[in-house]
């Protein structure tokens, strides 16, 4: 131990051949990188999610986020939750998912959502393709299965 802190305080600290390298999909990304925006009612209860309609929406204003759209949907129906990702489309466009209660008539309503007008921008709705079932969240057990497929493993030395 003494040896490794004598080399550290003379500067003549060795690094074995070893080079620091970033990889190419991590440049750029934050702190919060998977974080979400997300605003929920009062009633909402995620025992009753397999209850709720879900519908993704996109083309809405960079400054709204999910408080604002909440309000927006509240007129609507009885919106539950509004989740927008950090994450953004192909695009480049951010995206989100609303979550409403007691919708009968879906495709009709997907069609009156898709109406709305946001800060001047037309918000583009659909019927979300996949809805979520209960605690369906990356299934990932200790020995690196993810829902009982076994992901390869890489090393590299050099």
């Amino acid at each position: 131990v003494a040896l490794c802190a004598a080399f550290i305080i003379m500067g003549e600290e060795d690094d074995h051949g070893w080079t620091t390298v970033r990889g190419r999909n991590r440049q750029g990304r934050g702190v919060n990188q998977y974080r979400f925006d997300i605003a929920t009612s009062p009633k909402f209860n995620k025992e009753n999610i397999n209850s709720l309609t879900t519908y993704f929406f996109t083309d809405f204003p960079e400054r709204f986020g999910a408080k604002a759209l909440f309000n927006a949907f509240d007129n609507y129906g009885d919106i539950m939750e509004v989740v927008i990702p950090t994450k953004r489309d192909k695009g480049g466009r951010r995206f989100g998912f609303a979550r409403f209660d007691r919708v009968s008539e879906p495709r009709l309503f997907e069609g009156e959502l898709d109406n709305i007008i946001i800060g001047g921008d037309k918000i583009s709705v659909n019927l979300s393709r996949f809805q979520r079932l209960e605690g369906n969240k990356r299934d990932v057990s200790s020995s690196g299965e993810r829902n009982g497929i076994r992901g390869k493993t890489q090393s590299v030395h050099n």
